[in-house]
């Protein structure tokens, strides 16, 4: 298998047919070694429907199920770790991606590059959007130390190598992008435009993207309790100087009587960072636990293979 083409699908029965067409037109100019990996995370429509008929009519389509809604990345390892191209392609099926640069993809790819990103250039997803991609952004960089363009997505082509490396690392809590970024493979960038999408609406609002920054950060790193510690010593620094400047007053004459209004002041700061951080440490426990578990990431219902 030459190439194969990972898709995951949530509540896209108006795009699936479109989107197969234009896959189709692109990777036939290709090879006819390719397969296009269409994985429905339960959406709750027609979609699976509609992903068994368009199976039935080409060969060059497989079908995974999952038998709930896992999530977009979890939907994207699952078809990872089915697909058997030595190139794979990743990417949304709201057509936003267009699949007309997957000869792009490739070429770019045969030049050496392990990794290929598609960094989307004229986007126009409205300016709620596009300041919550921001955000999340922000946040994830912020508190990773890592360097990442909000103008990426999942859209690239990888090597066999990148992929079966990345269907090897066993986290639970999964982020894509920031866990090939991770990997440190060789990465070139390709500019495309971005399309419209083709029908519905984005289901990651400000707060999912808030959610997901979040998840992303606890799941990619210790930074957060390493920045609770750093903040904990300035606090004790400046709480320690405040009390040699009272002292000095009070040894001085230059005050009476100590107020009260400071005293409460630090006590709700430094109890409400306690609780803060007992709080963060109770999440990485929580999050240690699951991974104990070892429960796997996702569980297949049914495939078209079957």
């Amino acid at each position: 298998m030459r190439l194969s083409i990972v898709i995951p699908v949530y509540r896209s029965q108006e795009s699936l047919r479109d989107l197969h067409k234009k896959i189709t037109q692109a990777a036939d100019g290709l090879d006819d070694s390719y397969e296009i990996l269409l994985v429905e995370d339960c959406g709750g429509d027609n979609s699976w429907q509609i992903i068994q008929e368009i199976c039935a009519e080409d060969s060059h389509v497989r079908g995974v199920r999952l038998t709930r809604n896992f999530g977009q990345h979890y939907a994207l390892s699952a078809g990872l770790e089915s697909s058997r191209g030595d190139w794979v392609v990743t990417m949304d099926c709201d057509l936003q991606d267009d699949p007309k640069f997957i000869p792009q993809l490739m070429s770019r790819a045969l030049d050496g590059a392990e990794i290929v990103l598609v960094r989307r250039v004229g986007r126009d997803d409205g300016w709620l959007n596009q300041q919550s991609s921001r955000v999340f952004y922000w946040l994830f960089d912020l508190l990773t130390g890592a360097r990442t363009d909000p103008a990426v997505g999942s859209y690239r082509i990888m090597s066999r190598r990148v992929v079966d490396t990345f269907c090897r690392m066993p986290e639970r809590y999964r982020f894509y992008g920031g866990m090939i970024q991770w990997m440190g493979f060789s990465t070139v960038t390709l500019d495309v435009p971005r399309q419209a999408r083709h029908s519905g609406r984005s289901s990651y609002n400000l707060l999912r993207r808030l959610a997901l920054a979040s998840d992303a950060v606890l799941s990619f790193t210790d930074r957060p309790l390493k920045l609770m510690v750093l903040f904990g010593a300035l606090t004790t620094g400046v709480s320690l100087a405040y009390a040699a400047v009272i002292v000095i007053q009070r040894l001085t004459g230059r005050i009476a009587e100590i107020g009260f209004a400071s005293l409460l002041v630090s006590l709700y700061l430094l109890g409400g960072m306690i609780v803060m951080s007992i709080g963060l440490v109770g999440v990485y426990v929580g999050r240690i636990y699951t991974e104990v578990k070892g429960r796997p990431i996702f569980l297949i219902a049914e495939t078209t293979d079957d």
